[in-house]
Formats: C-alpha cells, sequence, structure tokens
C-alpha cells in the first residue's frame, strides 16, 4: 500500500524538520513582537497569565492587516468549528494560493485534514507550517495527536516536547506526553 509507505516518509521529514526547529526563523511577515511574547510565555508562573499571552499570539497568528483576508480565515475556522468540511478546505485552499507565507492558513488546513483523518496530507501541512513558524505549539500539537492515531508513541512524545519546549504552559500535552514516557518506557523493558 502507498498510503502507509507515504506516511511513514511525511513523518520522518517532520522529525527532520522538528530537529531542526531552533535553527529555523520565523517568516519575516510575522510581527516582531511575537519573538517577545514567546519570550514572556516561556517565563511565566502563572497559568492565567500565561493563558493570556497564548490567546495574544494565537490572535497574531490567526489576523492579517488585509481585512479581507483576516475575514476569510475566520470563516475558515467557522467553518471547521461546524464541521462544514468542504466550505473550510475551499477557503483555505485559497488562502494558501494567495498568500502562502501565512503559516495559520497551512495550520488550520493541517487541523482540518487530521479532523477528517487525511493524515498524510495533514503532515504535510503542518511541515509547512513550521517552516514558516518554528514556534508554531499547535502544529506541533496537531503533529502528536496524529502521531497517536498511528500508534506512534515515541514519534508523538517527540512532538509533544517540542510544543512543550515552545509553551510549557499546555497542560494536556504535558499530561499526555507524561502517560506516553510511561508507555514508551515500558515498551523499552
Amino acid at each position: 500500500m502507498i498510503e502507509p509507505l507515504r506516511f511513514k516518509h511525511e513523518l520522518e521529514r517532520a522529525l527532520g524538520l522538528i530537529a531542526e526547529l531552533d535553527s529555523l526563523s520565523p517568516v519575516a511577515t510575522l510581527p516582531e513582537f511575537l519573538h517577545e511574547k514567546f519570550q514572556e510565555l516561556r517565563s511565566l508562573d502563572s497559568p492565567d497569565c500565561a493563558l493570556e499571552v497564548e490567546d495574544e499570539i494565537w490572535e497574531t497568528w490567526t489576523t492579517h492587516d488585509d481585512a479581507d483576508l483576516a475575514d476569510r480565515m475566520q470563516h475558515a475556522i467557522a467553518a471547521i468549528s461546524q464541521q462544514a468540511w468542504g466550505d473550510a478546505e475551499a477557503v483555505l485552499n485559497d488562502l494558501i494560493r494567495d498568500v502562502p507565507q501565512w503559516p495559520e492558513a497551512w495550520n488550520k488546513r493541517a487541523q482540518l485534514y487530521r479532523l477528517i483523518e487525511r493524515d498524510v496530507e495533514s503532515v504535510t501541512d503542518i511541515q509547512r507550517t513550521l517552516r514558516l513558524e518554528p514556534r508554531h505549539f499547535g502544529a506541533l500539537k496537531e503533529l502528536g495527536q496524529i502521531c497517536i492515531r498511528h500508534d506512534e508513541p515515541e514519534t508523538a512524545l517527540f512532538a509533544f516536547d517540542a510544543a512543550l519546549r515552545v509553551n510549557p504552559h499546555l497542560e494536556n500535552i504535558r499530561s499526555t506526553a507524561e502517560s506516553l514516557r510511561v508507555q514508551v518506557r515500558a515498551t523499552m523493558n
């Protein structure tokens, strides 16, 4: 079967990319202040303050200076939440065609593809997201969730640990990573 082989190939490429994330720079179209927000996020002790900064990061990722593009992104987000998969995909395909340097367009389509179990395409879009925004903890989380679905606990743990290095306040991911760590250790013994 080609699909499992293609999935493995794309997963290996994603793992290689994660190993290089620290050497990659965000695309120049992202606002400079995001760097400060990520530093602040890593230094905060208060979960409430961290959530506030995380929300600011997501707001920055999902908005655009062009009002039409911002509206289209909000339409895609609403379509995903309403499970209007075809509508969401059409809008996201158009956004990617029109603004290929917008990391969140790729990330939202990766999320959509994960939700409808088009995992090879999701992993491919996650790679594109991370090349444009290597700090994208949401994309890393998506990758980890796909790996769990494919019974790849070590790979999921690698993705989740990378997400936690960027945003140490992802408590659900931390909990899942700890469970995976126990599972991986158990299979090694």
